[in-house]
């Protein structure tokens, strides 16, 4: 996991108010992907996470084969839609024969500044292009890829219709920023094994679908979530964390250091290449503490099979196996009940007997 953290931008962490009040001149925006987390709505990212990577004091990022498969599938899905849009997607446009249809390549994200929108001052992010008609923009273009198709299906009709409402947010949000009134969606589905070398992933009709839809009413939305932009970003003051966010405050409240003396790294060096000597010894005692509990515990239930051999005022028994002596003896013990000894001081009336048994194994010297 990639961590970035900028700790001069806070002003104070409020433990008590839960919150940390911070200076961020050159703060970020609501994207599509932290619109659902700033309406309080994402099961992944609390408000206190999402206001943290707007205000750009921490922000984390794990490269997974799922998000490495997506960046890289992108482009091939966008030239299939391209290569196949009227088979795709035009009865979808109801487009005549006349018609012409095309995808627009969107701009590239160093080109904008990781931004499609820098006119907007609260909401922004970047689309994966537009689909044009007769040479006008006519719908965002939006390309997943899943392994999940069954949360795209409509459970009424059984066909891939149905888009999660995460991805509906964020697209139908780019859809009002690009001023459209339809969102192009095209799913490409993957089989866990193409995880694992999506560049052997071909798209098709059989599993890549084109799915067009109307943007979600966002006004009372986007007014709720400029709103808490405000209170929050320009405000300088974050939602308050939970235990969720446990994790954001231990980092940020610790002391990272970045460069340590010469004599500490050849110790610290030496400590790793110990600790990767010592690792195939610890199988070795992983292994070799359920071999002695085992052997405990046959020991025991040797003992007490042996203790069924004795009979009468016989107290010892030895047995001889495969190099092995076992040697059990047998007797009493005497337990002391001190509360009655201390009330009558009388300590033999009192004592309670125990038979006991001890066993010894010795091995035969070769």
């Amino acid at each position: 996991m990639t961590i970035k953290a900028d700790r001069s931008r806070i002003r104070n962490i409020d433990e008590e108010k839960k919150v940390i009040v911070f200076n961020s001149p050159n703060h970020g925006k609501i994207t599509g992907s932290r619109f659902s987390a700033v309406l309080g709505l994402d099961n992944y990212t609390t408000e206190f996470e999402a206001a943290c990577n707007i205000a750009r004091i921490y922000s984390e990022y794990e490269s997974t084969k799922y998000t490495e498969a997506g960046e890289m599938l992108e482009p091939v899905i966008r030239s299939y839609v391209r290569n196949n849009v009227v088979e795709l997607l035009g009865d979808a446009l109801d487009l005549s024969a006349i018609d012409k249809i095309g995808v627009e390549e969107p701009v590239s994200k160093f080109d904008c500044g990781f931004d499609h929108f820098p006119r907007d001052r609260v909401f922004g992010g970047m689309v994966d292009g537009y689909v044009r008609v007769n040479g006008k923009r006519t719908a965002v273009l939006e390309i997943k890829t899943a392994n999940d198709i069954a949360k795209w299906v409509d459970g009424e009709t059984g066909l891939i219709t149905k888009v999660p409402e995460n991805y509906m947010l964020q697209a139908s949000l780019y859809a009002v920023l690009s001023g459209l009134n339809k969102i192009v969606f095209v799913a490409g589905f993957l089989d866990p094994k193409d995880y694992d070398d999506p560049k052997g992933w071909k798209p098709s009709k059989e599993n890549c679908h084109a799915i067009v839809v109307d943007p979600m009413d966002l006004s009372k939305l986007m007014i709720k979530a400029s709103r808490w932009f405000d209170e929050h970003i320009i405000g300088g003051v974050t939602p308050r964390w939970t235990d969720k966010d446990t994790d954001i405050i231990d980092y940020l409240t610790t002391k990272q250091v970045d460069f340590v003396p010469a004599d500490l790294t050849k110790l610290i060096n030496e400590y790793l290449d110990v600790s990767k000597e010592l690792e195939p010894l610890r199988e070795l005692e992983r292994q070799s503490e359920r071999l002695l509990a085992r052997q405990s515990e046959l020991k025991d239930e040797i003992k007490t099979s042996l203790q069924d051999q004795i009979s009468g005022d016989e107290s010892k028994l030895e047995y001889h196996q495969g190099g092995v002596t076992f040697k059990l003896s047998t007797g009493q013990t005497v337990k002391i009940d001190k509360n009655s000894m201390e009330k009558d001081g009388i300590l033999d009336r009192y004592s309670i007997k125990n038979p006991t048994a001890t066993l010894r194994v010795s091995f035969d010297k070769e």
